[in-house]
């Protein structure tokens, strides 16, 4: 009778596993289906335009409205002593400055405002060899806020004319764990209120541009850089969530931080319990403008190489289900497993 049993249990545990996801020799066949990148035709277009803005980038800094400059000048109003003043632009783009009156700085380089008030100087007969000196102490013109998961969210204002996506997620000190796989630029909310000139600019007041975080920071896609205006925000949403709901070591919700398969959510939720599940009878429950779609799933297949592996969607749901089959043989099988310990526990007692 034991080893009648016995036979038995080794049939069932032998072809039971059988039925299971295909295991890791297959794992090299798997189909990946092509993923959906979060970014439009609207977003590629967008960054495509921004691309001549980099022009700026590489230039020397343009002062503008709410800039603030530090003006010192040898022997301006003291024989042997320098004066020193410090000015904000007016949002006109205009400094005043003592003796000069108002001088339009707005759009110029340090350098050429340097040159500037040592030509009007010595043009309006204040000194004779004017020895000056412009820095900008603190840079307002051109800010823009990073928001959402970041190390550091904050407005930072800009110290070059132009900056990207990625120039402002490093001022941020990058993305956190918790971030999504997408960022969302806010153009046209604005925290400063633009000037005449940025305001003409604004090629879409209101607008929100989703980048693909995956493609620039993980891929390295410069093709997925914008370059941002100033008013600009950057969202950085936390991660949305897939479920694995059924017959898994580990069902619950997982975060969606990067691009994942349906086998790799598996796989996440800690793989198929093992005799117990039905592979070719799984559902993938996800949301559209339609409503609901229900579609069904094998994971036999996708394993094999014979169906692809979808990326998911956030809030998808996978339910590993069990047939009815599988129910009945997972019974058989326990109602051996019993016979066989009471068989062996009664003939140990014998």
């Amino acid at each position: 009778m034991r080893c009648f049993l016995t036979n038995w249990c080794v049939v069932f545990l032998l072809v039971l596993p059988a039925c299971t996801i295909g295991g890791a020799r297959r794992a090299a066949v798997v189909q990946i289906a092509p993923r959906t990148s979060y970014a439009d035709d609207e977003t590629r277009r967008a960054i495509s335009e921004s691309a001549a803005r980099l022009v700026a980038a590489a230039q020397d800094y343009k002062v503008g409205p709410e800039d603030e400059l530090e003006i010192s000048v040898f022997e301006w109003e003291q024989p042997g002593e320098t004066r020193t003043v410090t000015a904000r632009v007016a949002r006109s783009g205009v400094v005043a400055l003592p003796v000069l009156g108002q001088v339009r700085v707005a759009g110029l380089t340090v350098e050429e405002i340097t040159e500037l008030i040592v030509r009007r100087l010595r043009d309006e007969g204040v000194l004779h060899d004017p020895r000056v000196t412009v820095s900008v102490t603190d840079f307002r013109s051109r800010r823009v806020a990073v928001l959402g998961a970041v190390n550091e969210p904050g407005v930072y204002g800009l110290r070059q004319n132009a900056t990207t996506l990625l120039g402002a997620l490093a001022l941020a000190g990058g993305t956190t764990e918790r971030a999504g796989q997408v960022a969302y630029i806010l153009r046209g909310s604005s925290i400063c209120e633009p000037s005449e000139g940025e305001r003409a600019a604004l090629d879409s007041p209101g607008r929100v541009i989703p980048v693909d975080l995956h493609d620039l920071l993980e891929e390295g896609d410069a093709a997925a850089d914008i370059v941002l205006e100033s008013g600009d925000v950057v969202h950085v949403p936390e991660a949305k969530q897939f479920f694995v709901l059924g017959f898994v070591r580990q069902p619950g919700g997982y975060p969606l931080a990067r691009p994942t398969t349906l086998l790799e959510g598996i796989a996440l939720a800690g793989g198929l319990r093992e005799g117990e599940a039905s592979p070719g009878a799984c559902v993938l429950r996800r949301k559209s403008p339609a409503g609901e779609q229900i579609l069904g799933v094998d994971l036999g297949a996708i394993a094999a190489g014979k169906a692809p592996d979808v990326y998911l969607c956030p809030n998808d749901v996978i339910e590993v289900r069990q047939t009815l089959a599988r129910r009945v043989a997972v019974g058989v099988l326990d109602f051996f497993k019993g016979m066989f310990h009471f068989g062996v526990g009664y003939t140990l007692n014998q």
